[in-house]
């Protein structure tokens, strides 16, 4: 299991980095906040997967370096957060067998 320290120390990057953002912002956006606050989520959710564990130390660092550089972000730093989300979006879909947002919806239209 993730050490609580580890978990904590997401979560306080996150907010940190959320804070700096602002909630309407244009960087707000551009890093998908909400998106990443619910696979902060779940990741504390399955924290006791070693894929999980991985992916909180990695999203911590990566969440650590875009807040200390937050005023100079370039397009790679959007690009680099973007793909991680979508690596923990694949193990947690694979591995823990969640589905996506509306994954349903499109399966009720399909039918009629």
């Amino acid at each position: 299991m993730v050490e609580q320290q580890q978990i904590d120390k997401l979560r306080s990057v996150f907010a940190e980095l959320k804070e700096k953002a602002g909630v309407d912002s244009a960087g707000a956006k551009k890093l998908e906040l909400p998106k990443v606050e619910r696979l902060v989520a779940r990741l504390v959710e399955f924290s006791g997967c070693l894929g999980c564990q991985d992916y909180v130390v990695k999203l911590t660092g990566l969440l650590q370096g875009l807040t200390e550089r937050f005023e100079q972000l370039e397009r790679s730093d959007y690009k680099a957060l973007s793909l991680l989300a979508q690596d923990i979006t694949t193990h947690l879909e694979k591995e823990h067998q969640l589905i996506p947002d509306g994954y349903y919806i499109g399966t009720y239209i399909a039918l009629g």
